[in-house]
């Protein structure tokens, strides 16, 4: 497990041994008051989003706009593996998708925040629970496709694939124990799996958890501690990207008890103010503006384009209010399609980049062509949603049961006879 959820299931385990630990917080009289006095500002900010009960009924309960999600998911998975292709040198005619890679990926951090609520609110048996679903979710896949990287990574070289390429190929034991702890992306420590470069967003969504689980499973003094210590090991990129993940959680809490006017046209107009920001090319020329007049900036990495991440977070999260009533009842007619798509997203997500890497050599010229390269894509794809099967769902299942199993036994040689 990553290092913040291993501590985490110390710390909790440890509490729940006290009886200090219940499934979610609740303020408690006069020592509520307490911690309100202490997170006053931002961490408060932040707490108010986080801490409240179970929303009267979750948005994901409703199968049409769950559905409207998953189709969202499926479509910016397929955006970034578009990007990506075109990037190691495939000629798909969907020139577009090279401007929105990196917004998709703000789109899957506002969509991974509901979802973690629901499931955590709607679904909590307990911190135990949560960090076996979480973890098991996360390694089900991640240790896969960092032996897919190796691999691909093992037959690389030069001359017969570009420097950047060969660059990225190479790798150490420290990119891969990195990798494996999801510290890739903390301050500024510069490991990566090698041919692999998408998981970057894998280190901030494992952030996320970690902290929103510190919060909800824990309270007083024990929660501002490890909150701190969450966020010192996340580090600035990480921490500044947040509100995007956020927005999600706010969304199982709110997104019912908000009412716009004129939903239709807000939103066509958030998705059109995201088309204009991508087809503008605002995120490279801000932070072109940004790099050059603050010599920092670059600390930030993957999160140089915040300013702009964070209004599209800002927008999406803004679509999905407007359209929560409006989806069409045609989409149900779809909904295996698009169920199958998006449950092989994540796997289609981790998988892709390696392959398309290694397909970028001249020796596989021949499948750069236009037709070719659409047949990449269905294959790449199938590969994945056949993947996905077994590492989304058995694999993952076996693992979660594992974690469990050793959850249970760590606290039962601890409990006093």
């Amino acid at each position: 497990m990553s290092t913040p959820l291993i501590f985490m299931g110390a710390i909790l385990r440890k509490r729940a041994e006290t009886g200090k630990v219940r499934g979610f917080y609740q303020p408690e009289g006069a020592g509520s008051r307490r911690d309100e006095i202490v997170w006053k500002g931002i961490f408060f900010r932040i707490g108010r989003i986080m801490i409240a009960t179970p929303a009267a009924a979750s948005p994901l309960r409703d199968k049409a706009f769950s559905l409207y999600l998953d189709l969202w998911r499926a479509f910016a998975a397929l955006i970034v593996v578009i990007a990506h292709m075109r990037q190691d040198g495939f000629d798909l005619p969907i020139t577009f998708a090279g401007k929105f890679a990196h917004e998709a990926v703000i789109v899957f951090f506002v969509l991974s925040g509901l979802v973690i609520a629901h499931s955590t609110f709607d679904n909590n048996r307990g911190w135990r629970d949560y960090l076996a679903a979480r973890a098991s979710r996360l390694y089900a896949v991640i240790v896969p496709a960092i032996l897919l990287s190796v691999a691909c990574a093992a037959i690389v070289s030069p001359p017969g694939w570009s420097s950047g390429t060969v660059k990225s190929a190479e790798w150490s034991a420290w990119d891969i124990v990195s990798s494996l702890l999801f510290l890739n992306r903390s301050w500024l420590n510069d490991a990566d799996i090698p041919l692999n470069q998408p998981f970057w967003s894998l280190c901030y969504e494992a952030a996320y958890y970690t902290l929103f689980g510190i919060w909800v499973f824990t309270k007083g003094k024990l929660r501002i501690g490890l909150m701190l210590l969450g966020m010192m090991v996340a580090g600035p990129a990480i921490l500044l990207l947040s509100p995007a993940w956020l927005a999600g959680v706010w969304l199982y809490r709110n997104i019912d008890k908000t009412t716009l006017p004129a939903r239709p046209l807000i939103a066509i107009l958030s998705i059109a103010a995201i088309a204009v920001i991508g087809f503008a090319g605002v995120p490279p020329a801000l932070r072109g503006w940004f790099s050059g007049n603050f010599p920092m900036w670059y600390v930030l990495r993957d999160a140089t384009n915040l300013i702009t991440d964070l209004l599209i977070g800002f927008l999406f999260t803004l679509h999905l209010v407007a359209v929560r009533t409006l989806i069409p009842p045609v989409l149900m007619r779809f909904s295996s399609a698009i169920r199958f798509l998006a449950g092989g997203t994540f796997t289609l997500y981790m998988f892709h980049r390696p392959i398309t890497e290694l397909l970028s050599g001249a020796a596989f010229a021949k499948l750069h062509g236009p037709l070719m390269s659409l047949l990449v894509l269905a294959l790449i794809v199938c590969f994945a949603l056949m993947m996905s099967r077994t590492l989304e769902r058995g694999f993952t299942r076996f693992l979660r049961k594992w974690i469990e199993m050793l959850l249970e036994r760590s606290t039962a040689m601890r409990r006093p006879a």
